[in-house]
């Protein structure tokens, strides 16, 4: 009894379960996923619309436990070395969009108000000064693009969960997080350990966007942490430890 009554907890904290019928696959939200429900159907419709995005999306339909889309084949093995082409030409395609500072992208307010939950006071403001200087492509962010993300369906690359998605991102922070989350599931660690490690990839990024790997990773953590609040009703439904995380990896990055 003990056992049944353990795994039906662990059941209830999932946010979302998949299952597939034939060549569709269904994601079924729990109560306590809703909010990514609302957020990740929202993104998906504002992602077909972009010009950067709109033929790597797989469009998803609402029902009312969930949502719907095509089936996909994930991307491992020899398909991994595919995807990274395609990522190659995703970066080759950003560079030549026009620039906004990178600071646009993010609400401070709603940032700020994580300081009434355990952020250092001023520390987002001290970030929002390092970042005020990077100029980046301005072609929206999916948010969340990883391998595990991206699928494919016949012979087109996809991608999905958009839950993350951010209409005034860039998709450098995108790039980036696709090989900062190899390394980190690698090594078994945070995003916010991996990415403090000096890697070639950050490196030449920087040169490509004429700034540096301390303004690059500034940005990124910015745009993991407003997508991790996006996901939640609000600073205080963000777990203490998250918010301990973020101080280390901002004061970081502000005294470096």
């Amino acid at each position: 009894m003990q056992g049944i009554l353990r795994i039906g907890s662990k059941l209830a904290r999932k946010h979302s379960f998949i299952f597939h019928t034939g060549s569709i696959t269904h994601k079924l939200f729990m109560p306590v996923g809703r909010t990514s429900k609302g957020m990740e159907e929202a993104g998906n419709k504002c992602a077909l619309k972009t010009h950067f995005w709109k033929k790597d999306v797989i469009q998803v339909r609402p029902h009312f436990l969930g949502l719907s889309m095509a089936k996909g084949i994930p991307a491992t093995g020899a398909e991994a070395e595919e995807v990274e082409r395609f990522v190659a030409s995703k970066l080759e395609q950003a560079l030549h969009y026009p620039t906004q500072r990178a600071s646009k992208s993010f609400d401070f307010n709603k940032l700020r108000s994580l300081e009434l939950h355990g952020m250092e006071k001023g520390l987002i403001q001290k970030i929002e000064a390092l970042v005020g200087c990077v100029q980046l492509p301005a072609t929206s962010a999916h948010g969340d693009f990883h391998l595990g993300n991206i699928l494919f369906v016949g012979s087109a690359i996809k991608i999905i969960d958009w839950s993350m998605f951010s209409c005034k991102g860039s998709f450098i922070t995108d790039y980036i997080h696709f090989y900062n989350f190899r390394n980190a599931v690698a090594h078994k660690e945070s995003w916010s350990v991996a990415i403090l490690k000096k890697a070639a990839y950050l490196e030449s990024i920087a040169s490509l966007c004429s700034t540096s790997p301390r303004h690059l990773r500034a940005v990124y953590c910015l745009s993991r942490i407003s997508g991790e609040l996006g996901l939640r009703k609000g600073a205080a439904h963000v777990h203490l430890n998250q918010i301990k995380k973020y101080n280390r990896i901002l004061s970081f990055l502000t005294n470096e």
